[in-house]
């Protein structure tokens, strides 16, 4: 298989850090989205001014109303931001966008390496394949060898060397064929880790499949002779085969950077509580949405907690916190969470990276498993989940075994008549 090299590495990675802003000589303003042409243009209606300014390239999303921030240089306005749907983070958008070519670059290493991964599959299949042709030849071989040297142990009062040397014949093409099949064995685990390997290159090439589908295009504003131009046909670009300088007005370019952004946006979310990195683009909970806080019941009681009570009437259901609770109310109290800095649950799985642990939430969007100083496995929302692991100790709070439970060498197994056997097993 053919590697990454370093250059491509740290290409890649650059394209996926920060986005971070170090443009010089802009002038920033707001401005309202008031509509958006079909090729790409969007035109806004900055402060201060009745007239609309179309903006030739973006680097965020937008749509008509939109509150947006321009940025003017060189006389071209470029949408930097959108205020009404913001982006995950608009400086990691600017790093991305300085370091688009890199990562163009790094996508190109990476189907190189998905070729020459295939390749090597297809040689190893081809020796396999080889091999076990030669095994099977071989084997035929020590067939009948042995056969000869069977006859000639019927004639062995005439012509026992003759017997010997078929018998010694006879061992030489065992070990042969044996050899082929050990040949045969190491071509066929070849073959399993080059396939192993294309598995890999696989998903680099789903993460280019996104790429190639959410395609940014500008126009183009200047000519060159080595740039590749594209014209907008059907509401698909096509690459121009004889591009000329004359046609300039008609041309679009591939924006690299606008595309990596897209990307990033897209299945990277950065909040208060961490880095979310889910399937699609999440909403964040609002302080003023109905399920802001989240209620559930209270299972044991901590003097330190503070907790609710459900009331329910006519005019509706509301929770109140209860003013001097005592242990035996547990069971009809509540306690609270705070949905603040986390995303809606998107009925897929989703990860958490904070600055103390990694959390696993399920398509719900409870924790199920969390991974830090500690391990925690299960929902952990009323204390600890289902196993608690720290240090060298592992504190299971549930479990249920269904045949046996081994402890060294003894073993608790159930009887046919339900009753429980502890038993010496022999080590």
């Amino acid at each position: 298989m053919v590697e990454i090299d370093h250059a491509s590495s740290r290409a890649l990675i650059k394209s996926m850090a920060g986005l971070v802003d170090s443009a010089e000589g802009k002038t920033r303003t707001d401005g309202v989205v008031t509509r958006v042409e079909s090729d790409g243009t969007v035109w806004v209606r900055v402060n201060r001014s009745t007239s609309e300014t179309p903006c030739v390239r973006t680097t965020a999303s937008a749509k008509p109303n939109d509150q947006v921030v321009v940025s003017i240089s060189g006389g071209r306005a470029t949408i930097e931001g959108n205020m009404t749907s913001p982006a995950t983070d608009d400086a990691k958008a600017d790093e991305a966008i300085k370091t688009g070519s890199a990562a163009k670059q790094a996508a190109e290493s990476a189907r190189k390496l998905a070729d020459s991964a295939i390749g090597d599959a297809q040689v190893a299949k081809t020796a396999a394949t080889s091999a076990a042709k030669d095994a099977a030849s071989a084997s035929k071989s020590a067939a009948s060898a042995a056969s000869s040297a069977s006859s000639a142990a019927l004639s062995a009062q005439s012509a026992a060397g003759d017997a010997e040397n078929a018998s010694a014949s006879a061992t030489s093409a065992a070990s042969s064929a044996e050899s082929a099949a050990d040949d045969a064995k190491s071509a066929m685990s070849s073959a399993l880790s080059a396939l192993t390997q294309l598995g890999t290159v696989e998903d680099v090439m789903g993460t280019l499949s996104w790429l190639r589908d959410h395609e940014v295009y500008m126009p183009a504003t200047s000519f060159d002779a080595g740039e590749t131009y594209f014209e907008l046909m059907d509401g698909k670009y096509v690459e121009v085969e004889n591009p000329v300088a004359d046609d300039i007005a008609s041309y679009y370019v591939y924006d690299h950077q606008a595309t990596m952004a897209g990307f990033v946006q897209e299945h990277l979310t950065l909040t208060e509580r961490g880095l979310y990195i889910t399937m699609s683009k999440p909403t964040e909970y609002q302080p003023d949405d109905v399920d802001y806080y989240e209620y559930d019941v209270a299972r044991s009681f901590d003097p330190d907690e503070t907790y609710y009570q459900l009331f329910i009437s006519e005019s509706g259901t509301w929770y109140q916190q209860v003013e001097n609770p005592v242990e035996d109310g547990v069971g009809s109290y509540y306690v609270r969470r705070c949905n603040a800095g986390g995303i809606r649950p998107m009925g897929k799985g989703y990860l958490l990276l904070t600055d103390q642990d990694v959390r696993v939430f399920g398509p719900s969007g409870r924790v199920i498993a969390r991974y830090g100083y500690d391990i925690e496995l299960g929902d952990s929302f009323l204390g600890k989940g289902v196993a608690h692991i720290d240090g060298n100790s592992m504190e299971i709070t549930n479990a249920d075994i269904s045949e046996r439970l081994n402890l060294g060498n003894w073993s608790f197994e159930q009887r046919e008549n339900g009753n429980l056997t502890l038993t010496w097993k022999e080590a």
